[in-house]
């Protein structure tokens, strides 16, 4: 074990920590009576928060990735069979795990070895805090509803996503080492640009724009 690299380490404690927090929301289910929502979004933002140590633990790009792309497979099964209560809808045209997945494989793809490699993890930020926040405000205190191609938002979803997104994605860069001023106004484009992404998602696909997209921007904001 100890002659283990540390990409495999970083590996173990990925699994290990996504284990405790899929576990985590099942006895939250179970144990309480938390709704699928409710649980669906604390996997959502606890899975999201590790874009962070992964840019920080993993050493290559193709050990990081791993996760997310087991993830993929993990959710796709989970969504066909019902496996795991806790991050379903129960709607069988919703992919939104899988593709929520699938934007962290890509971000990771893409922008782990490039020159700003925390490009990945503000975009992430903005999908796991910002849309979170939209769907817990606008479900509780959404009065003012309106629809963009099909999709039914409320305008106080989309506030609170603003908000959460430029706060979540300047901390983000700030932790990173980016300048106050350069993060404030990377934090405003990318707030909203997801938050006009999220306003516009149907079946869950806004789970791969939103943060794909969202570290595009922060990547040529960047630069």
């Amino acid at each position: 074990m100890d002659g283990l690299p540390p990409d495999a380490w970083a590996l173990m404690l990925s699994a290990v920590y996504v284990g405790a927090v899929i576990g985590t929301s099942e006895l939250l289910r179970r144990l309480t009576g938390a709704s699928a929502e409710f649980t669906r979004k604390f996997v959502h933002v606890g899975i999201g928060l590790w874009i962070i140590p992964t840019l920080m633990l993993f050493e290559t790009w193709y050990w990081a990735a791993l996760p997310p792309a087991a993830a993929v497979l993990m959710n796709l099964v989970s969504l066909r069979l019902s496996l795991i209560k806790s991050i379903e809808r129960g709607e069988p045209t919703d992919y939104g795990t899988v593709l929520f997945a699938l934007g962290f494989l890509v971000c990771i793809v893409v922008f782990f070895e490039s020159a700003h490699p925390e490009a990945a993890a503000a975009g992430i930020m903005v999908m796991a805090l910002g849309d979170a926040a939209a769907a817990i405000v606008g479900r509780r205190l959404g009065r003012h509803r309106y629809r963009l191609f099909g999709a039914d938002k409320s305008l106080e979803g989309s506030a609170a996503m603003l908000a959460v997104s430029w706060l979540a994605v300047l901390a983000t860069l700030v932790i990173f080492g980016a300048s106050l001023t350069q993060a404030a106004w990377t934090a405003a484009l990318l707030a909203v640009v997801g938050t006009g992404l999220e306003a516009t998602g149907k079946h869950g696909l806004d789970n791969l724009t939103v943060p794909v997209v969202s570290s595009v921007l922060a990547y040529l904001a960047l630069g």
